[in-house]
């Protein structure tokens, strides 16, 4: 067949392909259009929960400026309001800005001075906001936020009727806060009579996520292209996936055989992938050898006359066709696979190169969300996934960055779709100073805020390497670098699309600390305990029992203290820690050091378990041991010393002197 046949059949198929899926070219040219229209009543100050520190009002606003930044910015945003300027006055609507191309700062500067105080109505507020829409000539939308039914004496149901007969594109997705059953089901009426969905909301969690999916589908080319208000099913974009060809040609002469292939769609191009073919004589048994098995896009064999069973799968796809192969020439067999083919990938933002990292997963939306396993998952150098007729659920991830579709699959679709993760990247190290070196042994953490956790904050990501990169959905996080004892938190802003480079300069200062007895160059090397203590700011204590210890720790003031044993000889000192730099610190301790033993008939000790206890002048107790000759450090002072042994004791008055060392014996009567 000539190529520019090829070509043209081709071109047809697209065509039709993306007809019944229906993209029209007339959408696609205009971009979508939404109005966000929030509750100013009075009762938006009230709180959704026990729980829930934040306002209604405040939760759904950061809800808002959470999602915008995902949103495609060729969305065109308005923003509209009831309530919000006076009390008790049923007209109290107003749209405060006109739909323009997205501009998150713009529609959140209003909301940031919002201050509920009126009454709520909400009806009236939803038809000035759906009559300016009138006269868009792409999709529309409404987006309405609230958290009563109207207190005016509207009815919600009559007014989605006109406004579904005016403007039949226009779709109103409803966000109702802590509604009564009741209540919810006259709601209800509005977005399933325009065709778009519902959200019964009960706590701050479930708010944020409906903002976010509804705003999700407000930037969507056209409305779901299924009835049903629980499911945002959309229909995928459309575009050639190079697997299949028009059919060669069948040669009617020669001996009898089956030429094999197979079409996604009844009627369609021929499969050009690899497909599994099984034929086996009908009426064998399933255990019977087959006639032929193999895996190729076509099979071409020679057989007997008579009948055969065919069976093809490929991935997730089964095919089965009984045929009848002719005396004379090749039988030509088309397999209809009743299937479409979708090419997955997954882009941070539009328009941005596609992710090589990302893994999709596919799930039987049937099945139902809490339910569904997924059928299917993979990369994104995974071919073309074959699916059979029916309706999916498909996911994006790439870290902590998801995003989610519908689609509905059609015999001979075939699909290309693309995900957006609405995400940024966060690439981040620690460093001493201003383009120093990343420094190793650096733990990272990014958490967000979460009223529902312990702390209000919920940790997202974690990371041990030295420059770890983070995908992240759009939104503000905390970035924690902890480098021993060293911690900096700073705030990070991620925006869709953004690739955030963040050095963290952790102002690291080295301690090294000795000790050692008065009179004496050498430094102690056992029996030595460390605490230090930061004047400056509030820190946990550092505690080491390492003689001799290096410590890096946060720039600042500390106190040190050295403790030589278990007894009362203890010096401390007070040292300046500066960032980047070393401070070497010696304790001299003016400790002495006794050996005590016990002096009994022969030199032999007592027998039986002894107890020392030692006091000092002011009769308190610095030191119990029930070793037989114990060695220990004191202050210098007097001490009184005991042993007891079975019914045997021996007592004795000692003073010490800095730097002195000295062996006590004590008789025992």
């Amino acid at each position: 067949m000539p190529m520019k046949l090829v070509c043209r059949l081709f071109a047809l198929l697209t065509v039709s392909l993306s007809m019944q899926v229906g993209l029209g070219s007339a959408l696609a040219a205009e971009p979508p259009t939404t109005i966000i229209v929030f509750d100013g009543s009075g009762s938006m100050w009230g709180r959704m929960g026990n729980n829930d520190k934040d306002p209604k009002f405040g939760v759904a606003r950061e809800a808002v400026r959470r999602v915008l930044p995902m949103l495609a910015p060729q969305l065109r945003v308005g923003l509209a309001a009831f309530g919000h300027r006076r009390k008790a006055d049923c007209n109290d609507t107003e749209i405060m800005l006109a739909p323009e191309p997205l501009d998150a700062e713009r529609i959140m500067a209003p909301l940031e001075k919002f201050n509920p105080k009126g009454k709520g109505p909400l009806v009236a507020a939803i038809k000035e906001a759906g009559g300016s829409l009138s006269k868009i000539a792409g999709p529309a939308s409404l987006v309405v936020i609230h958290d009563d039914p109207d207190n005016c004496a509207q009815d919600p149901c009559a007014a989605a009727e006109e406004l579904a007969k005016a403007n039949p594109k226009l779709a109103v997705h409803v966000i109702s806060i802590g509604l009564s059953k009741a209540d919810s089901q006259r709601m209800a009426c509005v977005p399933r009579i325009t065709g778009g969905r519902y959200f019964d909301t009960q706590d701050a969690a479930g708010l944020g996520t409906a903002i976010e999916d509804a705003l999700k589908l407000a930037s969507l080319d056209a409305k779901p292209s299924v009835a049903s208000p629980s499911a945002a099913t959309v229909p995928a974009e459309v575009k050639p996936v190079e697997l299949v060809a028009p059919p060669p040609p069948v040669d009617d002469t020669g001996p009898p055989g089956l030429k094999l292939s197979a079409t996604l769609g009844q009627g369609g191009p021929a499969v050009l992938v690899p497909l599994s073919w099984r034929v086996q004589r009908r009426g064998d048994s399933t255990s019977a050898a087959p006639v032929a098995a193999t895996k190729a896009a076509t099979l071409d064999i020679g057989v007997p006359p008579g009948s055969y069973v065919v069976d093809l799968q490929h991935g997730l796809v089964t095919a089965q066709q009984t045929v009848e192969v002719k005396a004379k020439g090749a039988t030509r067999v088309v397999v209809g696979m009743q299937a479409g083919a979708v090419r997955l990938s997954a882009t941070l933002q539009r328009g941005t190169p596609p992710l090589e990292q990302a893994v999709f997963s596919i799930f039987d939306a049937a099945a139902g969300v809490s339910q569904a396993r997924a059928i299917w998952t993979g990369g994104a150098d995974a071919p073309p996934v074959f699916l059979p007729i029916g309706t999916y659920r498909v996911t994006g991830t790439l870290d902590r960055a998801r995003a989610e579709r519908n689609i509905v699959v059609t015999a001979g679709a075939m699909i290309d779709l693309p995900l957006v993760l609405g995400a940024g990247r966060l690439r981040v190290k620690a460093a001493e100073r201003d383009g120093g070196p990343a420094l190793d042994r650096v733990t990272f953490r990014i958490t967000e805020d979460d009223a529902d956790s312990p702390d209000g904050r919920r940790e997202v990501a974690r990371s041990a390497a030295v420059e770890p990169e983070f995908t992240l959905s759009a939104g503000t996080y905390y970035l924690t670098a902890r480098h021993g004892q060293v911690e900096l938190r700073e705030r990070v802003l991620v925006n869709a699309g953004d690739d955030v480079a963040r050095t963290i300069l952790l102002p690291i200062g080295r301690l090294r600390l000795q000790s050692r007895l008065v009179g004496s160059t050498a430094a102690l090397d056992s029996n030595v305990a460390y605490q230090i203590n930061r004047l400056d700011a509030k820190q946990d204590a550092i505690r080491t029992s390492r003689a001799t210890a290096k410590l890096e720790m946060p720039a600042g003031r500390y106190r040190v203290e050295s403790q030589l044993g278990g007894q009362n000889a203890r010096v401390a000192r007070e040292v300046d820690i500066k960032s980047g730099a070393q401070a070497t610190l010696v304790l001299d301790h003016t400790a002495a050091t006794i050996q005590l033993k016990v002096a009994t008939e022969a030199g032999r000790p007592p027998a039986g378990d002894v107890l020392w206890d030692v006091r000092d002048a002011q009769d308190r107790s610095v030191w119990q041991t029930v070793q037989v000759e114990p060695r220990a450090f004191l202050s210098p002072g007097r001490y009184k010393i005991t042993i007891e042994s079975r019914d045997r004791r021996g007592r004795a008055e000692i003073e010490v002197k800095a730097g002195e060392v000295r062996v006590v014996e004590l008789k025992v009567e």
